[in-house]
């Protein structure tokens, strides 16, 4: 008995090795390069490496090219950053690439009950985001705008009191506070307090209202935090990455300031409104040229194939999973020219040559970042306020600018 239970286990685990190493082989079997997988693990050593993965994937870009295979465990992950393929994958092939890579843990999207907006696929996926969409459009971004602009003021307060200290101000700290204060008055007061007394709050009592009448308890619940959490880190880390920017090229800083006091000039009590938002061109093309070097999707803009179909001239199998990698997407010279890696707001002053249907700051296609709008807003204003009280400056304690070594 012993001895046939030792036969069935070297048996297993020759089965089991070969089964690990035919799948590991898949993508140099149909002639795409890429890094070198491990039996069973893949890439994963390398995935969740030293490096962010964002600069992980650049540097492979730079050995494999646009379009490589790797391998996150079992899955088999396609990279791509050639523009057509980016744009075929989230734009023009989207009834082929709608879901997303998931955890196993979180089970089957259609039946799974604990499942939100991001995860979801298919037509629960458009049902959660019909039921979503009016709560960001453009009339009632407008309505919270007092609310926003109230919270802001009140973080600039803070910020005068930690500079009367004399010490160096670490602003994504106070940017964190910010965008996690803007996001919870918007979409998680008190029921009862002030804040949901006042007209301007009633955009968030209306649209989880409809929530609560469309949705289950769960799901309900789900999304609320999801815009609680992606609401906030996103808008924080964009902030600062503007601020990083703003401190090492004074020039775009005295600039950005000069068309502030020109467009939004606000006496004493006044309020920024919309309109003078869009006239604000040069902050515009500040915060495109920090999303195009930084996108901030970068990490999640990958899709599942749910029906074998081609992207350019390559069969994807239906279970395959493509990630897009923004990152090296913009930052192609190819695409954007030899200053590609440069900081030049400036291109984005003129119309010619600018490559915007391979721009992806928030995703693309019907998958596109929900809360764009609000995101951008949000900024904006954050920006007006602090330029108009603060000219940024380098300290001992100032980061040094990123790099792309991962070092």
């Amino acid at each position: 008995m012993f001895l046939l239970i030792l036969l069935l286990i070297t048996i297993s685990s020759l089965l089991l090795f070969w089964t690990a190493r035919r799948k590991s082989n898949y993508w140099k079997n149909r002639g795409i390069p890429g890094p070198e997988p491990l039996p069973i693990k893949g890439n994963i050593d390398l995935i969740f490496g030293k490096n962010p993965l964002s600069l992980q994937l650049f540097n492979w870009s730079k050995i494999y090219g646009r379009i490589y295979g790797i391998k996150h465990g079992w899955n088999n992950v396609l990279v791509v950053s050639e523009p057509k393929m980016v744009k075929e994958l989230l734009v023009e092939k989207f009834e082929y690439f709608h879901g997303r890579f998931l955890c196993p843990i979180v089970g089957d999207v259609d039946t799974n009950k604990f499942i939100h907006l991001f995860f979801a696929k298919g037509k629960r996926w458009k049902r959660l985001r019909s039921i979503a969409n009016p709560a960001f459009s453009i009339s009632n971004l407008k309505r919270i705008m007092p609310i926003i602009e109230d919270s802001i003021k009140i973080n600039i307060n803070l910020l005068k009191e930690a500079k009367s200290s004399g010490k160096c101000v670490d602003l994504h700290e106070y940017f964190v506070e910010l965008a996690f204060d803007i996001i919870a008055r918007i979409a998680m007061g008190q029921r009862d307090s002030k804040q949901f007394k006042s007209e301007y709050c009633q955009i968030a009592v209306d649209a989880f209202a409809y929530f609560e009448r469309c949705n289950t308890i769960e799901e309900m619940v789900l999304n609320c935090v999801l815009f609680l959490m992606a609401g906030f880190d996103t808008t924080a880390n964009t902030l600062s990455l503007i601020a990083h920017n703003l401190v090492f090229n004074p020039q775009v800083q005295k600039r950005l300031f000069e068309e502030i006091e020109e467009i939004c000039g606000l006496e004493e009590g006044e309020m920024i409104d919309y309109e003078q938002l869009s006239k604000l061109k040069y902050m515009d093309a500040v915060l495109k040229e920090t999303l195009r070097l930084c996108p901030i999707a970068n990490d999640v803009v990958n899709r599942r194939c749910e029906e074998t179909t081609t992207l350019g001239d390559i069969t994807i199998e239906k279970g395959t999973y493509v990630s897009a990698d923004l990152f090296t997407l913009h930052r192609d010279k190819k695409v954007w020219g030899e200053d590609a890696e440069e900081f030049k707001p400036e291109r984005w002053l003129s119309n010619d040559n600018i490559p915007t249907e391979y721009y992806y700051p928030f995703g693309g296609g019907p998958r596109i970042c929900i809360g764009m709008r609000l995101a951008m807003m949000d900024i904006k204003m954050v920006l007006v306020h602090l330029l108009r009280s603060f000219e940024l400056e380098r300290c001992s304690e100032t980061f040094v600018k990123p790099n792309l070594t991962g070092q």
